[in-house]
């Protein structure tokens, strides 16, 4: 089962999914938490790259071709082999951020880069995708308060990270075999939000209690 978490900065997606692969690996030893990008060693250097903040001034278009490439690298090396062997895949971004920060935030044309975004993985979506909302203005609130230094997508500006946040919402109304799950998580305490996944994913896949 692929399970992903998407979202904008500091709406709570890799608590979340960290937080699920604690649940869920309880006995038994097939369930994985993987990253984008990363997740495996070529995609784990391109990640340094991409978030570095000596690289501000990464043209859009090189931006989204090394995510694709980290993509490419992980989906072959990773993913699908996880996936084939029965494991639980928990999955902090995909192909979803690149919708909402390349083609939304970056003004970048849609169609060539899904075409791309279609190459990278192999048409390869999650069974359930967990979007975790929240206000650009809590996002920064609780980075802030987490005391994380900003990588350089992180310290892009607000119309960016605005732009960013109207991209999720709007894509996600395109992809219904995602069976994408909007979990607003601006007024909720994490165990609420937790609970709502855990019953979207009982409802989903009734093995997981």
């Amino acid at each position: 089962m692929f399970i992903l978490f998407e979202g904008p900065e500091g709406s709570g997606k890799t608590t979340m999914a960290l937080r699920l692969l604690q649940h869920t690996k309880r006995g038994t030893d097939r369930v994985t938490y993987t990253r984008e990008p990363g997740g495996q060693q070529v995609s784990e250097a391109i990640r340094k790259v991409l978030l570095n903040p000596v690289h501000a001034g990464m043209s859009p278009l090189a931006e989204f071709f090394l995510f694709q490439a980290a993509r490419a690298e992980f989906v072959q090396k990773t993913l699908v082999p996880l996936l084939d062997a029965k494991h639980e895949v928990i999955q902090d971004r995909y192909s979803l951020s690149t919708m909402a920060y390349q083609i939304a935030g970056r003004g970048l044309p849609v169609a060539p880069c899904l075409s791309a975004i279609e190459l990278a993985t192999g048409g390869l979506i999650p069974d359930i995708t967990f979007l975790l909302m929240c206000s650009y203005e809590n996002g920064k609130a609780r980075q802030l308060a987490a005391g994380k230094s900003p990588d350089r997508l992180e310290a892009e500006d607000a119309s960016f990270h605005r732009k960013i946040i109207q991209g999720y919402r709007n894509f996600a109304n395109l992809l219904p075999d995602w069976n994408i799950v909007t979990i607003e998580t601006d007024h909720f305490p994490e165990d609420v939000v937790f609970n709502r996944i855990l019953l979207a994913l009982q409802a989903h896949h009734s093995d997981i209690s």
